[in-house]
């Protein structure tokens, strides 16, 4: 994996790196940070304060230059794939783990734009991975490592102060002794949760210490869990987790049943592979897979298995952690459930989505792609077709169906990691790669700026301000519908009532996941006048409008 990673990235040479939308938002809050601003004060943040402030310290002594941001992103995605792969160890042979390679390749480190772990929505999500992977590798070993809960703990803490959601995910996850032994594994857990808890009471006092009220990190930071979700992410939310349509539910049934199908025709190999003799369990492969034949027939289907797994990747994780609960003689029991608890919980934003290029895509598929192959090497051969000799030689069968399957997945990431249709963009940062639209902005808007200048940036940042060294006027680090609500608005125009921005960027960006009418017209109206009414436009493109005050700033109306 390292060698392959590596070698891609030579090859790709930088190309993926395009920071428009959430990318270009981290590059700006470690730019903002590493000139003195303060989260939660004076920028306002959902997520712990591990993340942020690590790339603030990484960043400073590169100057926060297009390598740095590379890096920063690039190292801990392969960390966690890297992690992903020990934890694996124990129960795949060295080939299955070749075939858990490709899937973590092309399904998660390189997965299509913008999903891909070495540019993610979100880096604090990647670190919250390693650290909440990190944490299992300890579960095995704790009958004979006494500190071993504690640095478990400590370290789903640290994935607590990185990425709330992924933190409480890993301490669950944790929790299996509980289930696995019952009382025996009271003092595992005890001990566990007071590590989690030290560890994540530091970043509790990090966040209370930044200066900012508990009311704004409620309705400005929207800080999770004091937070609750804003109404127009909701829509958002059940979109991404597949569940937005009314035929969700009949794709997933059939999502199951031509998995079963291919499982069964696999599970035949392995039978007549081993050349087995029983007929019980040639009758257990053989009835239920001509049902679905006959079903498929029926239907009008092909009878070839039509197999899209991705949508049922958080079931099967969960899955796993069931079947090994319910087996009390299994090796390695306690990582199994807990691990399958983690990754079922982490997968729950993409729970029934069949997109693998959305952005959390990559973030939530990492940890599944291991359950997936603990779920069709260790858990399926045991049962179909079951026996000794047909199970080893089902395993094998699945290792011809999933390596080549996987690494064409990797190819294709591979491939398009290198985004040969990207433009080459020169900034004071370094060579940026966006898409042609955007190309057009970057090249036209670092003509326009000024270093220095106090810039307002509507919707997202696509971190200009740190590409071209401005200062950001506005404490949001976007001005999407739910960040930019009433409440919101009549704060930035008190903000600029007295330090109105010297330059406003309006991107026309759809808002149609939201529910609303775009900036302007169904969101920030009031905000959308105030510029209107001080500022008019010194470029504009059918992209985006860089506008510059009418007249001298302290004239301008707030109301």
């Amino acid at each position: 994996m390292l060698a392959v990673t590596t070698a891609a990235g030579i090859w790709c040479a930088g190309r993926w790196i395009d920071p428009t939308g959430d990318p270009g938002v981290w590059w700006s809050v470690a730019y903002r940070m590493g000139n003195g601003e303060r989260p939660y004060r004076d920028l306002f943040l959902q997520y712990g304060p591990l993340s942020p402030y690590l790339l603030a310290v990484t960043g400073r002594p590169f100057a926060f230059s297009k390598t740095w941001f590379l890096l920063v992103n690039w190292a801990p995605a392969i960390l966690a794939g890297f992690l992903v792969l020990r934890a694996a160890r124990p129960f795949l042979s060295r080939a299955e783990r070749l075939a858990l390679v490709g899937l973590l390749i092309g399904l998660s480190l390189f997965a299509p734009r913008p999903a891909r772990m070495v540019l993610p929505y979100s880096p604090a999500a990647v670190l919250g991975l390693c650290f909440g992977i990190a944490a299992f590798l300890f579960l095995p070993s704790r009958s004979r490592k006494p500190f071993a809960a504690v640095a478990a703990g400590g370290l789903a803490g640290l994935a607590f102060c990185a990425k709330q959601e992924i933190g409480v995910a890993a301490m669950a996850g944790l929790c299996a002794p509980i289930l696995t032994e019952g009382r025996r594994g009271f003092s595992w857990v005890l001990r566990c949760g007071a590590g989690f808890l030290a560890v994540v009471g530091v970043g509790v006092a990090v966040v209370l210490g930044s200066g900012a009220s508990v009311d704004s990190l409620r309705h400005e930071s929207h800080l999770w869990p004091l937070a609750s979700v804003p109404r127009e992410w909701k829509g958002l939310f059940r979109a991404v987790a597949g569940v937005d349509t009314a035929t969700w539910r009949s794709f997933l049934l059939v999502a199951v049943l031509q998995l079963s199908k291919l499982i069964l025709l696999v599970s035949l190999a392995g039978l007549c592979l081993g050349r087995e003799k029983t007929l019980r369990r040639w009758l257990r492969v053989l009835v239920p897979l001509s049902l679905l034949l006959l079903f498929d027939l029926f239907q009008g289907r092909d009878l070839l298995p039509q197999v899209r797994p991705i949508g049922l990747s958080m079931s099967v994780a969960l899955l796993v952690a069931l079947v090994a609960w319910l087996d009390r003689q299994r090796p390695g029991r306690d990582f199994l459930v807990g691990f399958g608890v983690f990754a079922g919980l982490v997968g729950v934003r993409t729970a029934f989505s069949w997109d693998v290029s959305s952005p959390y895509s990559g973030v939530t598929h990492l940890a599944t792609c291991l359950t997936w192959m603990l779920f069709l090497f260790c858990i399926i051969p045991e049962r179909l077709p079951g026996g000794a000799a047909p199970a080893r030689f089902a395993r094998t069968a699945w290792l011809v169906v999933l390596v080549p399957i996987a690494w064409y997945g990797a190819a294709n990431g591979i491939a398009d990691l290198r985004e040969t249709d990207r433009f080459d963009i020169t900034t004071p940062r370094g060579h940026i790669f966006p898409d042609r639209r955007f190309a057009l902005a970057y090249e036209r808007i670092g003509k326009e700026l000024r270093p220095g200048e106090r810039a307002l940036f509507i919707p997202e940042t696509h971190g200009l301000d740190a590409l071209f060294g401005v200062a950001d006027s506005s404490p949001f680090l976007g001005h999407l519908p739910g960040w930019l609500d009433s409440r919101a608005e009549d704060a930035l125009l008190r903000r600029f009532e007295t330090s109105p921005p010297d330059v406003v960027v309006i991107f026309n960006r759809p808002t149609a996941e939201f529910g609303v009418k775009p900036f302007g017209s169904g969101y920030g109206v009031k905000l959308a006048r105030w510029i209107e009414s001080g500022y008019q436009p010194v470029a504009s493109l059918p992209a985006f409008a860089i506008l510059r005050p009418k007249k001298p700033l302290s004239s301008v109306p707030i109301h």
